[in-house]
């Protein structure tokens, strides 16, 4: 059995049989990649539910930068290092890509499930803001490094609260502009994503900056990554369909503090 057998049979076994169906074009791309196969082997490997969904993501947001049109490399400073390299243009980056699980993991679930009565342990804004940015910020230090680079963040709508983890984003680029948190200096942009798309704008992917001025190519990624939907670029990864450079103009709300 090759590594994207197990991998196909880990996220059967995790997920369900439906859950294999959908991921496998979505593995066989991802296996193609130079180093491709690490991943893989992590997620045959995971010990659990939550760490398959751990790689499933990183593989997800890998696709979303190849349907950007980026040259993609993995764990291109080693695997302390970021997740991705990527080329394209006069853009030259690296990317760290993480799932943001729970803020609840110190909560006992099975006291909840004795006990139907209980509520969950939700409500304390204040706090789960705090959590949310301790786990971002936890992975930032995977990105000391010289190339410019971008903190993609996912989180798993059934696990956190939507507000509160784009307050948490807003806050970490607020303090970070302000001189209150320091961030790796070759930190850009921050990205967020979740299952759910704004109605309103249809919008899935946000932004975040804690610097006055982006280069003209970096400005463009980060309205692409804005006017973009996690299908639509999943898809172009699988086609071999990538966005034209015209999507420099398209419109974008993202906000530099």
């Amino acid at each position: 059995m090759t590594w994207l057998d197990r991998a196909y049979q880990a996220v059967e076994d995790a997920l369900g049989s439906s859950a294999r169906a959908a991921w496998a074009p979505q593995l066989a791309v991802f296996a193609g990649l130079p180093k491709g196969g690490r991943a893989l082997k992590r997620l045959a490997a995971g010990s659990d539910v939550e760490n398959v969904k751990d790689v499933l993501v990183e593989v997800r947001l890998g696709l979303c930068l190849i349907g950007q049109g980026f040259e993609v490399s993995i764990e291109p400073h080693g695997r302390a290092g970021p997740d991705y390299g990527v080329v394209r243009g006069c853009i030259n980056a690296v990317v760290e890509a993480c799932r943001l699980r729970s803020v609840y993991e110190d909560f006992d679930s099975e006291e909840l499930e004795k006990h139907p009565d209980m509520l969950a342990p939700m409500g304390d804004v204040e706090r789960d803001v705090r959590r949310i940015r301790q786990k971002a910020e936890g992975k930032l230090r995977q990105l000391n490094c010289s190339e410019p680079s971008v903190l993609a963040v996912w989180v798993d709508q059934d696990c956190i609260i939507e507000g509160e983890a784009k307050t948490a984003m807003h806050q970490i680029a607020v303090d970070a502009a302000s001189g209150r948190v320091t961030l790796p200096h070759s930190l850009v942009f921050l990205v967020y994503a979740s299952p759910w798309v704004s109605c309103g704008r249809q919008q899935q992917f946000y932004t975040y900056s804690h610097r006055e001025a982006l280069s003209d190519a970096m400005t463009t990624w980060r309205c692409e990554w804005e006017s973009s939907l996690v299908g639509d670029l999943v898809r172009n990864a699988l086609h071999n369909q990538y966005p034209a450079s015209s999507q420099a103009g398209a419109t974008c709300q993202h906000v530099i503090f």
